[in-house]
Protein backbone atom coordinates (compact mmCIF):
# COMPACT_ATOMS: atom_id res chain seq x y z
CA UNK A 1 0.00 0.00 0.00
CA UNK A 2 1.19 3.54 -0.72
CA UNK A 3 0.14 7.17 -0.51
CA UNK A 4 -1.60 8.48 -3.64
CA UNK A 5 -1.68 12.19 -4.45
CA UNK A 6 -5.08 13.49 -5.54
CA UNK A 7 -5.66 16.65 -7.65
CA UNK A 8 -4.74 19.90 -5.91
CA UNK A 9 -6.88 22.94 -5.08
CA UNK A 10 -5.75 26.54 -5.55
CA UNK A 11 -6.70 29.53 -3.38
CA UNK A 12 -5.94 33.24 -3.67
CA UNK A 13 -3.78 33.41 -0.52
CA UNK A 14 -1.77 30.94 1.49
CA UNK A 15 -3.83 28.41 3.39
CA UNK A 16 -3.84 28.73 7.18
CA UNK A 17 -6.39 26.10 8.25
CA UNK A 18 -8.39 23.18 6.85
CA UNK A 19 -11.37 21.46 8.48
CA UNK A 20 -13.15 18.44 6.99
CA UNK A 21 -16.92 18.29 7.22
CA UNK A 22 -17.88 15.63 9.79
CA UNK A 23 -19.51 13.45 7.11
CA UNK A 24 -16.38 13.60 4.95
CA UNK A 25 -18.13 15.00 1.86
CA UNK A 26 -15.98 18.12 1.68
CA UNK A 27 -13.88 20.56 3.65
CA UNK A 28 -13.47 24.24 4.39
CA UNK A 29 -10.25 26.22 4.19
CA UNK A 30 -9.21 29.55 5.70
CA UNK A 31 -6.57 31.88 4.31
CA UNK A 32 -4.16 34.58 5.41
CA UNK A 33 -6.35 37.08 3.60
CA UNK A 34 -9.39 36.36 5.75
CA UNK A 35 -11.28 34.09 3.37
CA UNK A 36 -13.27 30.99 4.32
CA UNK A 37 -13.88 28.75 1.33
CA UNK A 38 -15.93 25.54 1.20
CA UNK A 39 -15.14 22.65 -1.14
CA UNK A 40 -18.18 20.37 -1.16
CA UNK A 41 -19.28 16.97 -2.53
CA UNK A 42 -15.82 15.44 -2.19
CA UNK A 43 -17.07 11.91 -2.90
CA UNK A 44 -19.85 12.59 -5.43
CA UNK A 45 -18.41 11.49 -7.68
CA UNK A 46 -15.02 13.03 -8.48
CA UNK A 47 -13.05 16.25 -8.55
CA UNK A 48 -13.42 19.16 -8.77
CA UNK A 49 -15.46 20.14 -5.74
CA UNK A 50 -18.02 22.92 -5.74
CA UNK A 51 -16.14 25.97 -4.46
CA UNK A 52 -18.06 28.57 -2.42
CA UNK A 53 -16.62 31.54 -0.56
CA UNK A 54 -18.39 32.47 2.69
CA UNK A 55 -16.03 35.22 3.82
CA UNK A 56 -17.15 37.35 6.74
CA UNK A 57 -14.30 39.87 6.72
CA UNK A 58 -13.88 42.49 4.05
CA UNK A 59 -11.15 41.28 1.75
CA UNK A 60 -9.41 44.64 1.72
CA UNK A 61 -8.88 44.42 5.50
CA UNK A 62 -6.45 41.57 4.98
CA UNK A 63 -6.69 40.08 8.47
CA UNK A 64 -5.64 36.45 8.64
CA UNK A 65 -8.04 33.70 9.74
CA UNK A 66 -5.98 31.02 11.50
CA UNK A 67 -8.37 28.72 13.37
CA UNK A 68 -11.22 26.74 11.86
CA UNK A 69 -13.47 23.89 12.98
CA UNK A 70 -16.82 22.10 12.65
CA UNK A 71 -18.98 21.04 15.56
CA UNK A 72 -19.33 17.26 15.86
CA UNK A 73 -22.83 17.24 14.33
CA UNK A 74 -21.81 19.50 11.45
CA UNK A 75 -24.33 22.15 12.49
CA UNK A 76 -21.83 24.88 13.35
CA UNK A 77 -18.66 26.18 11.74
CA UNK A 78 -16.26 28.39 13.70
CA UNK A 79 -13.46 30.59 12.36
CA UNK A 80 -11.19 33.09 14.09
CA UNK A 81 -7.89 34.84 13.68
CA UNK A 82 -5.80 37.99 13.74
CA UNK A 83 -8.64 40.48 14.12
CA UNK A 84 -9.71 38.93 17.44
CA UNK A 85 -13.17 38.08 16.17
CA UNK A 86 -14.72 34.62 16.42
CA UNK A 87 -17.33 33.88 13.75
CA UNK A 88 -19.96 31.14 14.05
CA UNK A 89 -22.01 29.97 11.05
CA UNK A 90 -24.98 27.61 11.04
CA UNK A 91 -26.32 26.28 7.74
CA UNK A 92 -24.38 28.94 5.88
CA UNK A 93 -25.70 31.86 7.95
CA UNK A 94 -23.51 33.88 10.30
CA UNK A 95 -25.26 33.60 13.68
CA UNK A 96 -22.68 34.94 16.12
CA UNK A 97 -19.61 37.18 16.25
CA UNK A 98 -17.59 37.31 19.48
CA UNK A 99 -15.05 40.13 19.73
CA UNK A 100 -11.86 40.07 21.84
CA UNK A 101 -8.78 42.24 22.12
CA UNK A 102 -6.28 39.51 21.25
CA UNK A 103 -5.45 37.22 18.35
CA UNK A 104 -7.50 33.99 18.36
CA UNK A 105 -5.52 31.23 16.66
CA UNK A 106 -6.64 28.10 18.53
CA UNK A 107 -10.12 26.59 18.87
CA UNK A 108 -11.57 23.10 19.38
CA UNK A 109 -15.13 21.75 19.35
CA UNK A 110 -16.27 19.19 21.91
CA UNK A 111 -16.50 15.72 20.25
CA UNK A 112 -20.14 15.17 21.27
CA UNK A 113 -21.67 18.48 22.37
CA UNK A 114 -21.97 21.97 20.91
CA UNK A 115 -19.24 23.37 23.15
CA UNK A 116 -16.41 25.39 21.64
CA UNK A 117 -13.12 26.01 23.44
CA UNK A 118 -10.90 28.83 22.19
CA UNK A 119 -7.87 30.66 23.48
CA UNK A 120 -7.27 34.41 23.80
CA UNK A 121 -3.88 35.22 25.29
CA UNK A 122 -3.53 33.21 28.50
CA UNK A 123 -7.28 32.57 28.85
CA UNK A 124 -9.40 29.68 27.55
CA UNK A 125 -13.11 30.33 26.99
CA UNK A 126 -15.83 27.65 26.74
CA UNK A 127 -18.74 28.84 24.57
CA UNK A 128 -22.08 27.00 24.30
CA UNK A 129 -23.56 27.17 20.80
CA UNK A 130 -27.05 26.27 22.03
CA UNK A 131 -27.27 29.02 24.66
CA UNK A 132 -24.88 31.38 22.82
CA UNK A 133 -23.14 32.08 26.11
CA UNK A 134 -19.70 31.63 27.67
CA UNK A 135 -19.98 28.75 30.13
CA UNK A 136 -16.56 29.05 31.71
CA UNK A 137 -13.13 30.64 31.44
CA UNK A 138 -9.83 28.99 32.41
CA UNK A 139 -6.43 30.50 32.96
CA UNK A 140 -3.39 28.97 31.24
CA UNK A 141 -1.33 31.06 33.69
CA UNK A 142 2.29 30.79 32.55
CA UNK A 143 1.93 31.50 28.82
CA UNK A 144 -0.40 32.08 25.93
CA UNK A 145 -2.58 29.16 24.91
CA UNK A 146 -0.71 27.42 22.08
CA UNK A 147 -3.04 24.46 21.43
CA UNK A 148 -6.32 22.91 22.58
CA UNK A 149 -7.66 19.35 22.38
CA UNK A 150 -10.65 17.49 23.79
CA UNK A 151 -10.24 13.80 24.48
CA UNK A 152 -12.55 11.58 22.44
CA UNK A 153 -14.78 10.76 25.42
CA UNK A 154 -15.39 14.48 25.83
CA UNK A 155 -14.78 14.58 29.59
CA UNK A 156 -11.36 16.26 29.45
CA UNK A 157 -10.01 19.43 27.85
CA UNK A 158 -6.26 19.83 27.33
CA UNK A 159 -4.30 23.02 26.67
CA UNK A 160 -0.62 23.42 25.93
CA UNK A 161 1.71 26.32 26.53
CA UNK A 162 5.23 27.04 27.70
CA UNK A 163 6.79 23.75 28.87
CA UNK A 164 3.53 22.19 30.03
CA UNK A 165 0.17 20.69 29.11
CA UNK A 166 -2.83 21.14 31.39
CA UNK A 167 -5.88 18.88 31.62
CA UNK A 168 -9.27 19.93 33.06
CA UNK A 169 -12.22 17.75 34.06
CA UNK A 170 -15.24 19.39 32.40
CA UNK A 171 -17.49 18.42 35.31
CA UNK A 172 -15.28 20.46 37.64
CA UNK A 173 -13.95 23.47 35.73
CA UNK A 174 -12.97 25.28 38.92
CA UNK A 175 -10.84 22.40 40.24
CA UNK A 176 -7.07 22.50 39.73
CA UNK A 177 -6.07 20.88 36.44
CA UNK A 178 -3.66 18.00 36.02
CA UNK A 179 -0.30 19.22 34.70
CA UNK A 180 2.23 17.45 32.47
CA UNK A 181 5.60 19.20 32.70
CA UNK A 182 7.68 19.24 29.52
CA UNK A 183 11.21 20.32 28.64
CA UNK A 184 10.09 22.79 25.97
CA UNK A 185 7.10 24.79 24.82
CA UNK A 186 4.39 22.62 23.29
CA UNK A 187 2.65 24.09 20.26
CA UNK A 188 0.42 21.21 19.17
CA UNK A 189 -1.43 18.36 20.95
CA UNK A 190 -3.83 15.60 19.89
CA UNK A 191 -5.69 12.54 21.19
CA UNK A 192 -5.88 9.32 19.19
CA UNK A 193 -9.32 7.69 18.70
CA UNK A 194 -10.73 6.13 21.87
CA UNK A 195 -8.07 8.06 23.82
CA UNK A 196 -5.60 5.31 23.03
CA UNK A 197 -2.62 7.69 22.83
CA UNK A 198 -1.89 11.32 23.67
CA UNK A 199 0.60 13.28 21.57
CA UNK A 200 2.51 16.52 22.13
CA UNK A 201 4.67 18.27 19.54
CA UNK A 202 7.35 20.51 21.02
CA UNK A 203 9.53 23.42 20.01
CA UNK A 204 12.69 21.41 20.80
CA UNK A 205 11.94 19.34 17.65
CA UNK A 206 10.58 16.34 19.51
CA UNK A 207 7.26 14.48 19.48
CA UNK A 208 6.03 12.71 22.61
CA UNK A 209 3.48 9.90 22.43
CA UNK A 210 2.04 8.61 25.71
CA UNK A 211 -0.43 5.83 26.42
CA UNK A 212 -1.97 8.09 29.06
CA UNK A 213 -1.90 11.80 29.79
CA UNK A 214 1.08 12.83 31.94
CA UNK A 215 3.09 9.64 31.39
CA UNK A 216 6.61 9.90 32.81
CA UNK A 217 7.99 7.53 30.17
CA UNK A 218 6.49 8.47 26.77
CA UNK A 219 7.80 7.41 23.40
CA UNK A 220 10.01 10.18 22.04
CA UNK A 221 10.58 10.91 18.34
CA UNK A 222 13.39 13.31 17.44
CA UNK A 223 15.67 14.35 14.57
CA UNK A 224 13.19 16.69 12.90
CA UNK A 225 14.63 19.63 10.89
CA UNK A 226 12.50 22.27 12.65
CA UNK A 227 10.10 22.61 15.58
CA UNK A 228 6.98 20.45 15.45
CA UNK A 229 4.20 22.66 14.13
CA UNK A 230 1.37 20.10 13.89
CA UNK A 231 0.37 16.64 15.09
CA UNK A 232 -2.82 14.85 14.02
CA UNK A 233 -4.27 11.35 14.36
CA UNK A 234 -6.28 9.54 11.68
CA UNK A 235 -9.87 8.90 12.73
CA UNK A 236 -9.67 5.26 11.60
CA UNK A 237 -7.09 2.54 12.07
CA UNK A 238 -4.50 1.24 9.66
CA UNK A 239 -5.75 -2.27 8.80
CA UNK A 240 -2.17 -3.55 8.71
CA UNK A 241 -1.13 -2.38 12.19
CA UNK A 242 -4.47 -2.24 14.00
CA UNK A 243 -3.72 1.31 15.22
CA UNK A 244 -4.52 4.79 13.93
CA UNK A 245 -1.81 6.68 12.05
CA UNK A 246 -0.07 9.73 13.50
CA UNK A 247 0.94 12.61 11.22
CA UNK A 248 3.62 15.05 12.38
CA UNK A 249 4.63 18.21 10.53
CA UNK A 250 8.01 19.92 10.69
CA UNK A 251 8.79 22.61 8.13
CA UNK A 252 7.94 21.28 4.67
CA UNK A 253 7.71 17.61 5.62
CA UNK A 254 5.00 15.27 6.90
CA UNK A 255 5.99 12.07 8.68
CA UNK A 256 3.38 9.34 9.05
CA UNK A 257 3.96 7.10 12.07
CA UNK A 258 2.68 3.54 12.40
CA UNK A 259 2.69 1.31 15.47
CA UNK A 260 4.96 -1.76 15.12
CA UNK A 261 3.91 -3.52 18.31
CA UNK A 262 6.65 -2.03 20.45
CA UNK A 263 7.17 1.50 19.14
CA UNK A 264 6.65 3.77 16.15
CA UNK A 265 8.00 3.62 12.59
CA UNK A 266 8.01 6.83 10.58
CA UNK A 267 7.90 7.47 6.83
CA UNK A 268 8.08 10.80 5.03
CA UNK A 269 5.22 10.99 2.54
CA UNK A 270 5.21 14.70 1.69
CA UNK A 271 8.28 16.88 1.22
CA UNK A 272 7.78 19.22 -1.71
CA UNK A 273 9.77 22.28 -0.69
CA UNK A 274 6.75 24.32 0.47
CA UNK A 275 6.11 25.01 4.14
CA UNK A 276 3.08 23.15 5.46
CA UNK A 277 0.70 25.44 7.33
CA UNK A 278 -2.10 23.01 8.23
CA UNK A 279 -3.07 19.33 8.08
CA UNK A 280 -6.42 17.60 8.56
CA UNK A 281 -7.43 13.91 8.33
CA UNK A 282 -10.61 13.03 6.47
CA UNK A 283 -13.25 11.52 8.80
CA UNK A 284 -13.58 7.77 8.40
CA UNK A 285 -10.78 7.47 5.81
CA UNK A 286 -7.00 7.13 5.64
CA UNK A 287 -6.77 10.39 3.69
CA UNK A 288 -5.50 13.79 4.73
CA UNK A 289 -5.35 17.32 3.36
CA UNK A 290 -2.45 19.72 3.79
CA UNK A 291 -2.26 23.43 3.11
CA UNK A 292 0.97 24.72 1.51
CA UNK A 293 1.08 28.38 0.48
CA UNK A 294 -1.95 28.85 -1.82
CA UNK A 295 -2.44 25.14 -2.46
CA UNK A 296 -4.38 22.33 -0.80
CA UNK A 297 -3.03 18.84 -1.47
CA UNK A 298 -4.82 15.54 -0.72
CA UNK A 299 -3.10 12.24 0.06
CA UNK A 300 -4.90 8.89 0.18
CA UNK A 301 -3.50 5.62 1.57
CA UNK A 302 -4.22 2.97 -1.05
Amino acid sequence: MEWIREPDFELDEYVTAIAWMPDGTGFVAATAHGQVVTFEDFDRPKFPLTKTKITKQKEEDGFSLDALGWSADGKYLAAAGQRGELYIWSEGELIETLIYSGWIDVLAWHPKRSLLAFGVGKTIYIWNAETKAIESSLEQLNSSVLALAWNTKGDRLMASGNRMVKCWDIQHWTASPMIWDLSAACGTIAWAPEDRFFTAGCFDRTVLVASEFGSEDPWRMSGFPEKISLVAWSSVINPVTGCPMLATVSGDGVVIWNWNGEGWDGNIVVSEGSRINTISWKPGKLSFAIGTNERIEIRTFD
